[in-house]
């Protein structure tokens, strides 16, 4: 026979557990309960480790502390969200391609949070985080105009992709093999010059 399990008891923050671990939990056990909503603020507080209730005010206690620990948990999807975008870097083995991709993938979950950016900080960050030489940066920075600043970031991913994007790399490529092969031409043409002229210099 299966255990009964009180779910008028919220369940117990630890230090050993995650804290967004702990807020899926309270979000169980809020819609499974069938505890009063006005005592569910309490009961929460209740479960807090001791150092954690004697830091809880009295008059905050009575209230309902659902909405405190939602507005908590909001704060604290929001600071993860700008921390991964601001951790973020280009990896070595990630083509520019991917990396403005990733770049706005993150970005946008910023802006969930209210935190936009103006367009010359964002197109910045990017060239930033691309992880390029100074001297590259730089190369980008000629295809972009900065008097047209409400494109700047738009200029700067379309830079990066032209430069150093995969399709730059594959006419990098193409240009190398055809230097290559002029070269290799010029060897041969050279030679056949060198030796011709030798044999008809010892014919004479």
């Amino acid at each position: 026979m299966a255990a009964s399990v009180n779910y008028k008891v919220p369940p117990v923050c630890t230090e050993q557990k995650l804290y967004s671990r702990w807020i899926d939990e309270i979000k169980a056990w809020k819609a499974l309960t069938d505890l009063d909503k006005k005592k569910m603020g309490i009961a929460i507080a209740l479960s807090l480790p001791e150092e954690g209730l004697n830091s809880i005010p009295d008059k905050i206690r009575s209230l309902d502390l659902w909405t405190k620990f939602k507005k908590i948990d909001e704060l604290s999807e929001a600071y993860e969200a700008y921390s991964e975008f601001d951790r973020f870097r280009r990896s070595k083995v990630s083509s520019m391609e991917e990396h403005v991709t990733e770049f706005e993938k993150l970005y946008n979950k910023t802006k969930k949070f209210k935190m936009e950016l103006p367009q010359p900080v964002l197109a910045f960050k990017l060239l930033e985080y691309s992880e390029l030489e100074m001297k590259d940066r730089q190369l980008v920075l000629t295809a972009v105009n900065y008097d047209q600043v409400e494109s700047l970031f738009k200029q700067m991913a379309t830079s990066l992709k032209k430069f150093f994007g995969q399709q730059a790399t594959k006419d990098m490529g193409d240009r190398i093999r055809v230097e290559s092969a002029c070269m290799a031409d010029e060897e041969v043409n050279y030679s056949r010059n060198r030796f011709g002229r030798g044999r008809g210099f010892r014919g004479k």
